[in-house]
């Protein structure tokens, strides 16, 4: 259900790569692994982390770097970035990275990788000539050297130093004591530091990182504690080199393509699956299972998002998140605490024209955890607005942005509930465009385009403006949706048992390459995949690491609407109480809550009225729409016949209901086809019928 697995970085995006961090087997003792029970983030973090013990100084040490990152690197970045272009602060990193030789060589050395320090080495003079004095890096983009990245900090975590307690310092990137002291070490080897004047190459490091850091934290309910598990997953990968060895891989892989007669890329036709009438075929999609592909959908991000000249903060930057306008709307008259925030694309210019007859307003709703600004929500936006259409993004009814300013604090989940507050904000949102003199509206026609949680409010918002009318046309299309959303998050928690019998050193050896996998993919924007003799990207998984993953990011939503709401009222399912003092403990209560607890438990009271469980479920499904699926002409739906929420008999109900205004798409798990040019092109022609 969830778009934007996003990951991941982003904690929408990466998800996944700012779970748990996970440090190596070797500066570990393994817990008892004849207890059976489930790897959840908290208990991840928990037993592979240890102990906070100086949270509370840590956690003033953060609030000094979240400030300075905020209200100095920020200003100050903006300044530098707009006077200095992305290759000049590009050429001053790989200058510092250059410097940093003695650094990267000798741990390798001091940890036996000898294949790297060669490549450091060779990096070193090759950069040094060819690379006038470090500003370019043709040792990489040339000769496929890649750098290890490594420190003292990893060389003390390979001979098996504990690593001690978390420990940040203010604008540092260690978050131990062990990287504290190997800080200290590489500061020593590192040229920079015999060079006068070089204090300023600090400055340009922090700004080049305050895109990444912002984008991360931004929707995050507790900043300190998710700012500590990234930084300890981003040691953890650099403690194995696993990006360094990923890339090498990657290019003997390259390599063996060019000594060997390549054979035609074969286009593999799935097995037809019952109940799918006439589907779609994505040609040389190559499906890999349902729960793999869904992992693809990694792969859909917006095109601009990495623009060659200017980095994020520069006022230069024209990244398709940089062309939104940031605006607001009150939800309540006279309320300044209900100002509800929303992107909005326009039309109209010499770059991007409006599409020619009716003036089209398109508001693009995300999956369940899914945020206006992620990855996902920006592909679509981009899409939409290329088209030219009037773009608007907004936050997924099941994140705690939605849900204490849009939904009165009331938890989501409950459908009807969600989309009739879903329909307020649209509604508000139309008359803010619409009003004013320099308005782009009033518009001649509305859609709504909405995927996952997202599709299934798209098509209870179909049946309220059915209900209550509309003063324009409006088209409503929905990608994915759950039909029996009973039976979606069932299949959910049943993913997450993958993990109940692993032990720490398997969690270990399956979760850390996973990680690196997702990090490697979200690291540039993917083309759409156009069928041809480029295969269709995948990623380097196994099935039961794209299980955990696809439940650790349903889960870790599940967690964030649980602890926002107990944060400002405490639930009286929690026993745990809201210190700060109490966090952890309180996370690995929540993180104990499966959907299935959390509808009896928690939504269920929320609802009031003594509703009963039944009625909740039957309510919220596509079942209880069905007159309004088969009636409403305005309505289109595209599914993919191995999603895995859908059961066979959802899959025969929603064929027989929507009829020709259903189109199947023959593979690609939930929501792993997005990126292809077929499926994109689908969405653009239904919006135009």
């Amino acid at each position: 259900m969830k778009k934007s697995f996003s990951l991941f970085l982003l904690y929408g995006l990466a998800l996944f790569l700012l779970s748990p961090a996970l440090p190596a087997a070797e500066e570990t003792a393994a817990p008892d692994s004849s207890k059976q029970e489930l790897w959840t983030p908290a208990r991840l973090e928990h037993t592979l982390c240890g102990e906070d013990p100086i949270g509370g100084y840590n956690r003033v040490a953060f609030a000094i770097t979240d400030f300075g990152m905020t209200w100095i690197v920020r200003p100050i970045g903006t300044v530098w970035s707009t006077i200095l272009p992305r290759p000049i602060l590009e050429g001053i990193d790989n200058i510092c990275h250059n410097l940093a030789y003695p650094r990267h060589v000798i741990t390798c050395l001091g940890t036996a990788e000898w294949i790297g320090a060669w490549d450091e080495t060779v990096r070193f003079f090759v950069n040094s000539t060819l690379g006038i004095g470090g500003i370019f890096d043709p040792a990489k983009h040339w000769f496929h050297f890649y750098p290890t990245d490594s420190d003292f900090g990893r060389m003390f975590a390979v001979w098996g130093i504990d690593p001690g307690c978390t420990f940040l310092f203010p604008l540092c990137d260690f978050a131990n004591v062990r990287d504290g002291v190997g800080a200290i070490f590489d500061y020593a080897f590192d040229g920079r530091t015999y060079l006068p004047y070089s204090s300023w190459t600090y400055l340009n490091q922090v700004v080049m990182a305050e895109s990444a850091y912002s984008r991360a934290l931004e929707n995050s309910q507790d900043r300190y504690h998710l700012f500590r598990t990234a930084m300890l997953a981003r040691r953890e990968l650099i403690v194995r080199l696993w990006k360094y060895h990923a890339l090498n891989r990657q290019r003997e892989w390259e390599k063996m393509q060019e000594r060997i007669d390549v054979a035609p890329l074969e286009d593999k036709i799935p097995t037809p699956v019952p109940g799918v009438r006439n589907p779609v075929h994505i040609a040389y999609y190559n499906a890999e299972g349902a729960l793999l592909d869904t992992m693809r959908s990694v792969f859909t991000g917006p095109q601009e998002d990495n623009d060659f000249w200017y980095i994020r903060l520069s006022l230069f930057n024209s990244d398709f998140i940089e062309q939104c306008e940031k605006k607001d709307v009150l939800l309540q008259p006279d309320d300044p605490e209900s100002a509800y925030k929303y992107r909005f694309w326009p039309v109209g210019t010499e770059k991007h024209p409006a599409k020619e007859g009716d003036k089209e307003l398109t508001f693009v709703l995300p999956g369940i955890g899914g945020y206006g600004n992620g990855h996902t929500a920006l592909a679509v936006a981009e899409l939409l607005r290329n088209s030219g259409r009037y773009v608007v993004t907004v936050d997924s009814a099941f994140t705690p942005a939605f849900m204490e300013k849009a939904d009165g604090g009331k938890l989501p989940g409950f459908a009807p509930r969600d989309a009739m507050a879903m329909k307020n904000l649209l509604d508000k949102i139309t008359e803010d465009l619409s009003t004013g003199e320099d308005a782009p509206g009033p518009f001649d026609r509305i859609s709504v385009v909405g995927w996952s949680f997202g599709g299934l409010h798209t098509l209870h918002l179909a049946s309220l403006y059915e209900k209550e009318g509309s003063t324009v046309p409006m088209r409503f299309l929905a990608l994915n949706p759950p039909a029996d959303l009973d039976y979606a998050l069932k299949a959910v928690d049943k993913l997450s048992l993958v993990s109940e019998k692993w032990t720490l050193e398997e969690t270990i050896e399956k979760i850390i390459p996973a990680m690196g996998a997702v990090q490697l993919a979200s690291e540039k924007p993917v083309p759409p995949f156009e069928p041809g003799q480029t295969p269709c990207p995948k990623l380097e998984l196994e099935e039961d690491q794209a299980k955990f993953l696809i439940a650790l990011s349903f889960r870790s939503t599940l967690r964030d609407i649980l602890l926002a709401r107990h944060l400002k009222t405490p639930l009286p399912g929690l026993k745990t109480g809201t210190e700060k003092a109490d966090r952890m403990a309180l996370l690995e209560e929540i993180d104990s809550v499966s959907f299935g607890r959390y509808a009896d438990e928690f939504l269920l009271p929320d609802c009031g009225s003594g509703k009963e469980r039944d009625v909740l479920v039957k309510e919220t499904g596509l079942r209880s729409l069905e007159k309004t699926l088969k009636q409403n002409p305005s309505i289109r739906v595209i599914h993919t016949a191995d999603d895995f929420l859908l059961s066979e008999a959802d899959r025969f109900w929603l064929s027989d209901t929507l009829g020709d205004k259903l189109i199947w798409m023959d593979q690609g798990g939930h929501l792993g086809n997005l990126h292809t040019k077929v499926m994109r092109e689908k969405i653009l022609s239904l919006l135009e019928e």
